[in-house]
């Protein structure tokens, strides 16, 4: 293309010099060229030139032809004078050599200009230069070119040249870019200062910026002096009201220098039920609040307050600016515990405030122990301490540079966060509060059950130990801290002796293989029976009426845990469903004036009050067995567990005084009363207390007549007691028992000579009591019964005491008489 340019001004110039135009005049000097041409700068063809100059010709023939036709002889004459004048003209210029000029194409970009004439005169010297415009310079491409070769540059004159122009040429210029300055941001304080170094267009009429600080040093904002630098002349700029610096464009490097700046201090509040009591003032960020403050807000906090101070609901570590903490208080009477590890070494590093040690722990790793993501380390040695005793437990812990996964919690201490930078580790509270069978640990906002009353058994502490290998080399495990833990005394826990009441809770259970829960040994098992006799609304029950005869007067406390599987279990007399995932639940009995309360589901659940201190009356234990036919196929009867028994001494206990044996039998063995005796049998259980069973049954008799009570003088015994089971009871006329299914216990105690009160026991309760019944007799007067005797007691001075026929049958089973002396 650029070929055929430079060939079409060739032939223009060709053209341009035959056509003999007259040269207007003569100058060399560069600035008295000619800047127009004409029609001259309009590049036609060869075809175009042709058909212009025949037009031409036939127009000037025509007019030459009218001009004679028309003109007077005066006018022939003064056309001659004026050829004639044209001859001398022309015979002068002819005298002179004639210039001949061509085209200059010029072609730039956006920011130069090319300086130079648009015409140049052949077989001269061309000059031009290229001049940029302001933000303009030359690029890495930049380039003058002549017809697209390289343009010579003339250093004496300062300009480009063409030499010895022969033809019309084209200058071009290419690789002219916008000129950018540097803008450099500068702080005396590393790191403060988050603007980033940039450039400013060569065109822009100015520079707008904000200043950036990061956010511990953003309050000083309102107090930095900012200046700008061009060389060695600097010079001040104050922030507008929008916020914004405007430095008007310098078409140089600039340098921004931001001074004044210093870290935020902040105000943190200490407070205690929401009530502010301190305020540390003007703590600088990055420093934590000093160790007068915080004693004083402390002792602020606390004044006033009964308890004992353990730590804030924030660790310090991770206040980083305006905050409230609140005081946690432990209420109650505390006192110190050991540290959480079973073998620690005291050093001598600050404890945190309220606090008077720390021990520290070094993880070890264990590759047996792997968890999803790396190998864990275990720390195994939590002290083997019970916290029964307690109620509440506080202390503080830190780790330096590791992850911990404290019950199954993944909490990343190194700097109280999640950026994984490794550095700083701050005091985090830890709190162990009970709860029913175990204790709320919380930690970091979290919270975890765990059962138990073993230290051991309640903080598990694990290291996420991952390897370098695996991009986690700040995750190795590392020191952990922990301070002593402050306990709070819990006021119903039962202090004293302990030991098993029993092993098995049912007299035929069988042991079993199934682990204990936490705090007992043992686990036996019975299988429900059905009882087809026992009815009881929306089903069968079976009566569990083979429970140990176990005395239980010298325990203050008792505990074991129950756990049924797919059944109902009626406790006495409380439904609780155990569908298909059977689980322990404890059972608490506390002894009170008159019997035990019992609480199933452990101190926060149900209570029922039993008199006596038989554990086989205290305890009724029934399971629900509805049949599938009812539709309750899940609650058809099954296993029921239970662990052995443990029972707290009562250290107020007195052992009661030895009774002695009467007689082997209540009533009169070996006599004929209506057809049928009382012989000694084993095919029941003796009552609670006692040891022989002696069974009467007759198909006829409607009851025993008391006359065949036992006659023995009672006159040197303060207190009978003897037991006997039917299905019906009359006592004195007053009161009839029915529907009797376990034993009967009497208790006659002597008032006075010959005067007794009389009290009956059913089920742990008392059925029936009485006073001042007369045991004297006149053996003449009534011969049938003797002085002071059960059957004087209770049968020969009131209406009576006696076991009554049901349905034509009268079966009786008595016990031995036992008796203390006064």
């Amino acid at each position: 293309m650029k070929k055929m340019r430079k060939a079409l001004l060739l032939a223009l110039s060709l053209a341009m010099s035959a056509t003999l135009f007259a040269a207007c005049g003569k100058d060399k000097d560069k600035g008295n060229a000619s800047s127009s041409v004409g029609g001259s700068s309009e590049i036609s063809s060869p075809a175009e030139s042709e058909s212009s100059s025949e037009t031409i010709e036939s127009e000037s023939s025509e007019e030459s032809s009218v001009e004679s036709e028309s003109s007077t002889p005066s006018e022939e004459s003064s056309s001659e004078s004026i050829e004639s004048e044209s001859s001398e003209e022309s015979s002068e210029e002819s005298s002179e050599p004639q210039e001949m000029r061509v085209n200059v194409v010029k072609e730039t970009v956006t920011g130069a200009t090319i300086e130079g004439e648009n015409e140049a005169i052949v077989g001269e010297d061309y000059y031009f230069a290229v001049t940029f415009a302001t933000g303009y310079e030359a690029g890495a491409d930049f380039a003058v070119t002549i017809d697209g070769e390289a343009a010579t540059y003339d250093e004496t004159q300062g300009k480009y040249v063409v030499k010895d122009v022969a033809y019309g040429f084209m200058i071009e210029v290419v690789g002219v870019v916008e000129v950018s300055y540097d803008v450099t941001f500068a702080c005396e304080v590393a790191g403060a200062l988050l603007n980033e170094n940039t450039t400013i267009k060569g065109t822009a009429a100015e520079y707008v910026f904000r200043i950036s600080l990061a956010e511990k040093y953003s309050q000083s904002l309102d107090v930095v002096k900012v200046s700008y630098s061009v060389g060695d002349t600097t010079t001040e700029v104050t922030r507008n009201e929008n916020g914004e610096y405007v430095i008007a464009n310098q078409n140089a490097d600039i340098t921004i220098t931001v001074e004044n700046v210093s870290l935020n201090t902040y105000d943190v509040q200490f407070a205690y039920n929401g009530d502010v009591k301190y305020v540390a003032q003007d703590v600088t960020v990055d420093t934590e609040v000093s160790a007068e403050d915080l004693a004083a807000a402390k002792d602020a906090v606390m004044t006033g307050v009964e308890g004992t101070f353990v730590g804030w609901d924030i660790p310090l570590g991770l206040v980083k600016g305006e905050t409230t903490l609140q005081a946690v208080v432990a209420a109650g009477e505390t006192e110190s515990v050991a540290t959480a590890f079973a073998a620690t070494v005291e050093t001598d590093a600050s404890a945190p405030v309220g606090y008077t040690t720390v021990s520290k722990e070094t993880a070890v790793w264990a590759e047996e122990n792997a968890g999803i993501g790396g190998d864990k380390t275990v720390v195994a040695n939590i002290a083997d301490l019970d916290v029964e005793p307690y109620k509440e437990i506080y202390f503080q812990m830190k780790v330096e540079k590791s992850w911990i996964l404290f019950d199954g919690w993944s909490h990343y201490l190194a700097n109280g966060d999640s950026e994984r930078d490794g550095t700083i580790a701050v005091w985090q509270l830890i709190t162990l509060k009970k709860n029913g069978t175990g204790w709320d640990v919380s930690f970091g906002g979290t919270t975890t059950f765990r059962e138990g009353n073993n230290l051991k058994g309640i903080l598990t502490f694990e290291y996420d130990a991952r390897s370098a290998e695996l991009g986690f080399d700040d995750c190795v495990p590392a020191e952990i801290s922990v301070t002593e833990m402050i306990a709070v005394k819990d006021e119903n826990y039962v202090h004293g002796t302990r030991e098993t009441v029993v092993e098995s809770l049912f007299v035929n259970a069988t042991a079993s293989e199934e682990s204990a829960p936490y705090g007992y040994q043992k686990v036996y098992s019975e299988t429900a029976v059905w009882n087809e006799s026992k009815q009881s609304t929306g089903g069968v029950k079976t009566v569990w009426a083979d429970l140990a005869q176990i005395d239980v007067a010298k325990y203050k406390t008792i505990k074991f845990q129950i756990k049924v599987e797919k059944s109902w279990v009626l406790f006495d007399g409380w439904s609780h469903y155990f569908a298909g995932n059977g689980q322990w639940t404890p059972v608490e009995m506390t002894k009170t004036g008159a019997g035990w309360d019992i609480a199933f589901a452990g101190g926060a659940g149900t209570v029922t009050s039993r008199s006596g201190n038989n554990l086989s009356t205290l305890l009724k234990m029934e399971l629900d067995a509805r049949s599938e036919e009812l539709g309750y196929a899940d609650c058809t009867p099954a296993q029921i567990n239970v662990t052995e028994l443990i029972g707290v001494l009562d250290e107020n206990y007195v052992e009661p005084v030895k009774k002695d044996l009467v007689t082997d039998s209540a009533y009169l063995a070996g006599v004929d009363i209506n057809g049928s005796m009382f012989e000694a049998t084993t095919e029941i259980t003796a009552a609670f207390g006692f040891e022989n069973v002696y069974k009467y049954q007759s198909a006829t008799a409607a009851n025993i007549h008391g006359m065949n009570f036992d006659g023995t003088n009672l006159d040197e015994y303060s207190k009978v007691y003897f037991a006997l089971k039917t299905s019906k009871f009359n006592c004195n006329a007053e009161k009839t028992l029915e529907g009797l299914t376990d034993w009967l216990y009497f208790e006659l105690t002597q008032t006075a000579a010959n005067t007794w009160d009389i009290k009956i026991t059913y089920g742990g309760e008392v059925v029936y009591s009485g006073t001042g019944f007369n045991g004297a007799y006149n053996s003449e007067a009534n011969p049938a019964y003797s002085n002071n005797a059960i059957d004087a007691i209770l049968y020969g001075n009131p209406s009576g005491f006696y076991p009554m026929a049901v349905d034509g049958d009268l079966t009786v089973y008595v016990s031995e008489v036992l008796a203390e002396k006064a």
